[in-house]
């Protein structure tokens, strides 16, 4: 079958094919369902709330409104809109709540906005929390639960329908197959048109944007905006030259796909360096376009800014496919199919590869938040915020979107986190950055808090002067603001500790007085398990002291032995001499002299012996009693 495409504007041809696809197309559905703890904007304590949903941009007025709810906070709508789309990777679902009144403009009542791109592929269900507009101090509360699903569709120019894998195969070989191998058959036919689209789409961004913009662009700035678009042009013709070449052999029916895909990870690689920057796009070709007005003028209205930066956003939503289809076949093999050993480790390495590409996203949008709240502070006065009491510039953890929800208002801020405090600041394009609250982190106490219908992905954060609740803008960002927050404050309490028991005697009383100052100083302050851990320390000091004690008893006792001990020596050291003077060499006395130098010789034998062994004494009387020594040292 030849696959061309329809020649018309940039803006409409992607996906569009000669053989009958007709226009990328997709549908977004959204049902509004209800709102819970609204604001009161009448007289009354109550409000009458309504909704505009609307989809932005669209080249076609694309805006719906639910009916108006009387008399409430709580309103319940359950009104289902539909919207059709053509560039649905660009729009943005935007929904507004409005009061409405009898006479008189409606008051605004909060509002949020999704991007349709974020809701492709699943459906989403959630409570949205309500938000100013930007640069105003709307008084906002509560939130609305809505339902959102985006069906994408290949449509025909005339009417025809899309195609599918019965459409490529003999009539009578398709009759042939059973249920599940059809249902392998199409997940693989998806697969490899998906990847056709891909290529044509691919090969367009040169011809129409890429090529003809070498004699406007440096080389330089043309990698600054396309990156390694023709090495990721060429490995996509390779893999769809491998797929197809593998759908022949067999006449349309594909046996096993693993051994295909998995020499193609690796080349895969060149999308990280595409991807990482892939966030960049817009903000890079508005940079080139005001830096170069060629480039302003070589968009038209066939030929728009908006149509190439779609396209320069497809290379990673394509990677994202590739799991999702490759996972979708798995999902169809039986057991013992020989793709089921080989797909789960392509699978599991395509995961890795977009999390190395998330990961760097992560750190190159961190870098950047970190450069623009410098710039930011240092424009408003604010450059203090940025340094600690030694004025030496605070290492910044995190910067995140977050909602505090206080007072039943919804405010919109920015949570800094320090290395020793967190600061929570308000900034929008027509107000100077202002500082909402700022705390240090060892004055501060984080609960993490269940989801539930009034707020998600939340954490309470209480000092002796206030307790908010912070929203967090996805799971994963509270998980690491938790562990980061536990981790500054444990760092911090031990460096506390350190000073405050720093060049003390470790065996004057003072330090057990120290370690009880840190607990009352603290402890009303911290949470319990940070509680435990100093007095934990302080056991440990104590028993470590009581050991002290102890050791000096022994020694104390083993030296009054030996000085016992060395008296009897010198005792017995002067009857061996006095004997040895009297030797009188009778019998009897000869007797008495060898029995009493007998007698010496051994005790004082047993003696010297005995003082050789104070260390390994003083070791095993190590936690003895008195009497267990006493016992011990006696012969």
């Amino acid at each position: 079958m030849m696959w061309c495409l329809r020649r018309q504007s940039p803006s409409h041809y992607f996906l569009s094919f000669l053989c009958g696809m007709g226009k990328f197309r997709a549908v977004l559905t959204v049902h509004v369902w209800e709102g819970i703890n609204l604001a009161s904007k009448d007289s009354n304590g109550l409000s009458d709330p309504y909704c505009v949903v609307s989809v932005i941009p669209t080249s076609k007025p694309s805006k719906a409104k639910t009916k108006v709810k009387k008399e409430t906070l709580n309103p319940t709508w359950q009104e289902v809109f539909n919207f059709k789309l053509e560039h649905w990777e660009s729009s943005v679902l935007k929904i507004e709540c409005l009061d409405w009144d009898r006479f008189g403009s409606p008051d605004f009542m909060g509002q949020f906005s999704i991007p349709v791109a974020d809701i492709e592929g699943e459906l989403i269900d959630s409570y949205f929390t309500l938000l100013p507009r930007d640069g105003k101090n709307d008084a906002v509360s509560g939130k609305i639960r809505i339902q959102a699903h985006v069906k994408v569709t290949e449509q025909a120019e005339k009417g025809g329908k899309p195609l599918v894998y019965s459409d490529t195969i003999d009539k009578e070989r398709y009759k042939s197959l059973d249920a599940p191998h059809i249902e392998r058959q199409e997940a693989l036919f998806q697969l490899i048109q998906c990847e056709k689209k891909y290529q044509q789409d691919l090969h367009h961004i040169i011809a129409d944007y890429y090529s003809p913009l070498k004699s406007i662009l440096s080389a330089g700035a043309l990698e600054y905006l396309f990156q390694n678009i023709e090495e990721i042009a060429r490995t996509s013709t390779r893999f769809l030259q491998a797929l197809q070449e593998r759908q022949k052999e067999n006449d349309f029916v594909i046996m096993k796909i693993g051994d295909v895909v998995e020499p193609f990870i690796k080349q895969f690689k060149c999308y990280i360096p595409y991807c990482t920057n892939h966030n960049l796009i817009s903000e890079r070709l508005q940079s080139l376009m005001q830096a170069t007005p060629e480039l302003s003028s070589f968009f038209t209205e066939d030929k728009d800014a908006s149509a190439l930066e779609v396209a320069l956003k497809l290379p990673k939503k394509r990677l994202l496919r590739y799991q999702a289809q490759l996972g979708a076949y798995l999902n169809t093999l039986p057991g013992e199919h020989v793709d089921k050993e080989s797909l789960p480790l392509v699978i599991d390495q395509l995961q890795n590869l977009i999390a190395e590409i998330n990961n760097q996203v992560r750190e190159k949008e961190f870098v950047i938040s970190v450069q623009h709240l410098y710039r930011s502070l240092e424009k408003a006065g604010q450059h203090s915020l940025m340094t600690n009491a030694q004025d030496k510039t605070r290492f910044v953890e995190s910067i995140t979107k977050v909602t505090i929800l206080q007072d039943d208002l919804n405010t919109p801020a920015i949570a800094i986190l320090f290395e020793d405090s967190i600061v929570f600041i308000k900034q929008n394009k027509k107000e100077p950055i202002s500082v909402l609250h700022q705390f240090g982190l060892l004055s501060a106490t984080f609960t993490d808090l269940p989801d539930c219908i009034e707020y998600q992905h939340s954490m309470k954060l209480k000092t002796s002067e206030v307790t908010l609740r912070i929203e967090m803008p996805t799971a994963q960002s509270k998980v690491h603001w938790l562990a980061a927050a536990e981790h500054y404050q444990q760092a911090l309490l031990y460096e506390n500790m350190m000073l405050q028991s720093r060049g003390l005697d470790e065996e004057a009383e003072g330090v057990l007085e120290q370690a009880h100052t840190l607990i009352e100083q603290y402890g009303q302050l911290l949470p319990i398990e940070y509680v435990n851990t100093l007095e934990e320390m302080l056991n440990y000091i104590c028993d470590q002291r009581s050991e002290q004690e102890q050791t000096r008893e022994n020694i104390a006792q083993v030296n009054e032995q030996l000085h016992s001990l060395n008296d009897r020596a010198h005792q017995l050291n002067k009857a061996e001499a006095h004997a040895n003077l009297t030797n009188s060499g009778s019998t009897i006395g000869y007797l008495a002299v060898n029995s009493a130098t007998a007698t010496g010789s051994a005790i004082k034998h047993g003696v010297d012996s005995f003082m050789k062994r104070p260390s390994n004494l003083f070791a095993s009387f190590a936690g003895s009693s008195k009497e267990e020594i006493y016992q011990t040292s006696k012969f």
